[in-house]
């Protein structure tokens, strides 16, 4: 049991999880994508904010961009090696 962390843009109603094999419990860690992911999207002009699955229930309805976020991260920083994160 624990806390699960997730990102929400209240205004427009998306929300993006840890990708792929990452921990949703423990987003602070070197090379997780999440807290990137977040920083890139909010410099384009989002409001993705931290948020916790005990917050409220609301978040869990909008629509989830993990994977599209997660995909324009690794094309951004494509020099990053994901395999070695991403191994299954």
């Amino acid at each position: 049991m624990g806390i699960y962390y997730f990102a929400v843009d209240y205004s427009e109603k998306k929300q993006m999880w840890s990708p792929k094999n990452w921990s949703d419990k423990c987003i602070y860690f070197p090379n997780h994508p999440l807290p990137s992911m977040i920083v890139m999207k909010n410099c384009q002009g989002h409001n993705f904010e931290v948020v916790n699955d005990v917050s409220t229930y609301e978040e869990h309805g909008f629509e989830d961009v993990t994977e599209q976020v997660y995909q324009e991260f690794k094309d951004r920083f494509p020099d990053f090696d994901w395999k070695e994160y991403e191994s299954e």
